[in-house]
């Protein structure tokens, strides 16, 4: 996470250039842009539902294989996955997590994809505005008639 943060810390001048350039454009295509940053925060956060789950689970095996061994047998497994840093391999413990994860994140988005795919909405046309005390469709009692039952 202190990387992230360095790196933001160096280069936030070129950050901000780049969102001073592109909001104009990003302004114009709004009805685009949006939808398709939604749909990928979406995907980000089925995935981060999934390291955490992931996470807790060797946290709880870590600590349920420790505590299961007699006091003189008891070895510490060093199973371990990052918390923020999910990127960095050489953390993984087992290293076979990262590539579970891997594969389950892209697992996520074919699921997405499938299961719930991206649509661009489309904009229809506004409704005429009904004047008041009208119901549209309807007529004036005059215009029926007498109103009167023979």
């Amino acid at each position: 996470m202190d990387a992230v943060f360095a790196h933001l810390q160096e280069r936030w001048i070129a950050y901000v250039a780049i969102l001073l350039c592109s909001s104009p454009l990003l302004y114009v295509f709004r009805k685009q842009v949006i939808p398709i940053v939604w749909y990928t925060c979406e995907m980000a956060i089925y995935m981060a539902m999934f390291h955490l789950v992931i996470h807790g689970i060797v946290r709880v095996a870590r600590w349920f294989k420790l505590e299961s061994t007699f006091m003189y047998d008891k070895v510490d497994t060093g199973w371990n996955t990052p918390l923020f840093t999910f990127w960095e391999r050489g953390v993984y413990n087992p290293q076979w997590l990262f590539y579970f994860e891997l594969a389950a994140a892209i697992l996520i988005v074919a699921g997405v994809i499938r299961y719930r795919p991206f649509t661009a909405q489309t904009v229809h046309a506004r409704r005429p505005v009904q004047a008041k005390g009208m119901a549209s469709q309807v007529r004036p009692s005059a215009a029926r008639g007498s109103g009167v039952r023979k």
